[in-house]
């Protein structure tokens, strides 16, 4: 067979040679006919057969591909162009033409290996049928998690179980990687949650913070250190880990008075931990017109009854008392307090902190009330005072904030619903 094969190469490698520049098939003189010449190109894994090398044209020949041993045939090309996938083929000649045999491999060899921490087994392995579907499984050693399929090292799925299609000699590797566990603590003042509780090595897991009402998230540390302070934080593992998520309440009350709570900030009054009708620092609590001791539906100048009451001082009862303007000034001033637009749980406002002792409040931005309608929440923040203009006894201060700055009001308009923050002695 190989002598066969080489000697069909070497003559069908004249042939073309010698007729490189027929596109046609040339006249018999004596017979008055046009003789076309039949060529078979050799392929990689086999030859090609033809009953006769010069035919008139319009006679057929008959083709035979001849495979060699582990391959098979596939089909008849001219010019790279699919003519038939009999074998023998036989086809009318009406010009020079030049066939080729195409084979491929009918059997491939198939090897699965694993790396370090595991084992593999495969439905079919060794030589195998070109084409042949076969299932890869990869199992981890403790400790150890699966993580993909490779090719000469280039990863080809990281299915488990993996099914492929075998059409050439293939050398699959299971690769696996050590696993970590991932625990996450929460400190006082939140929640925590892990995305992943086991992850192979170099792998990332998503931590979440949830601080409860008035905390505010700080950090993440392993083993006291910290090593990050966003929230939600992405994190590459390397080894066992525990988390600790940290959380702080800028807002601790330094005493009670008559059952509400306040907090010193080293200012000529003590403030309040929440507005008055709030039960957190974060919550809106009541409007008030001012004057008037009791919430409304509806505010509007027909309703308004123009009292001079103190809504803190009769909701709370004790040394409660809504603000004066003087005090209020005392809070804005920036050489006393730290004024930092914030949100916290979603509720966005001033965190208020003292200069003189570090201590802190909150003061939501909730608006205010027209009617019945609530104007601006948490965009603005409407804070009455006790005090009335001097030389305009129907106008009312107040301080008012965005998330730019932090000012003054006098308004004639008392009988809109703004929020009241107490103070006492």
């Amino acid at each position: 067979m190989r002598q066969l094969k080489n000697y069909l190469s070497i003559l069908s490698m004249l042939i073309v040679l010698s007729l490189l520049t027929l596109i046609s098939c040339t006249p018999d003189t004596e017979k008055e006919d046009l003789i076309c010449k039949v060529l078979v190109e050799i392929s990689e894994g086999g030859i090609g057969v033809v009953s006769n090398n010069e035919v008139v044209s319009g006679e057929e020949v008959t083709l035979k591909a001849v495979p060699e041993e582990t391959y098979r045939f596939v089909n008849w090309t001219v010019r790279g162009e699919e003519v038939s996938k009999e074998n023998p083929y036989t086809t009318i000649i009406t010009a020079t033409t030049q066939f080729k045999p195409n084979f491929e491999k009918d059997n491939y060899a198939l090897k699965v290996t694993a790396g370090e921490g595991g084992s593999v087994k495969s439905t079919s392995e060794g030589e195998i049928l070109n084409g042949t579907e076969v299932t890869l499984t990869a199992t981890p050693n403790e400790g150890y998690i699966f993580v993909n399929w490779t090719v000469e090292g280039k990863e080809v799925s990281t299915q488990n179980p993996y099914t492929t299609t075998i059409t050439e000699d293939t050398k699959f590797k299971a690769n696996f990687v050590t696993l970590h566990n991932v625990t996450i603590t929460a400190g006082e003042g939140g929640t925590a949650k892990t995305s992943k509780t086991q992850v192979g090595h170099n792998g990332q897991v998503i931590l979440t913070a949830t601080p409860n009402e008035v905390y505010s998230f700080v950090n993440w540390t392993v083993n006291g250190v910290e090593v990050s302070t966003k929230n939600p934080y992405t994190a590459t593992i390397t080894t066992d880990t525990e988390f600790t998520a940290n959380f702080i309440n800028y807002y601790i009350a330094t005493g009670v008075e008559n059952g509400h709570e306040y907090v010193d900030l080293g200012l000529s009054v003590k403030w309040a931990t929440c507005n008055v009708g709030a039960t957190t620092p974060l919550g809106y609590g009541d409007y008030f017109a001012w004057g008037e001791t009791t919430a409304k539906s509806s505010y509007t100048s027909s309703n308004y009854t123009y009292s001079s009451a103190d809504a803190a001082r009769v909701n709370w009862g004790g040394s409660w008392r809504m603000p004066t303007k003087a005090e209020q000034d005392e809070l804005r001033n920036t050489n006393n307090c730290t004024w930092t637009w914030t949100t916290q749980n979603g509720v966005s406002g001033y965190k208020v902190t003292s200069k003189k002792n570090g201590n802190s409040i909150f003061l939501p931005a909730a608006g205010y009330r027209d009617r019945s309608s609530f104007s601006i929440v948490g965009i603005d923040g409407y804070y009455w005072s006790s005090s009335l203009n001097t030389n305009y006894s129907n106008y009312a201060y107040y301080f008012y904030f965005d998330s730019r700055s932090v000012d003054r009001g006098c308004s004639l308009y008392r009988y809109l619903g703004r929020s009241v923050r107490a103070v006492c002695e």
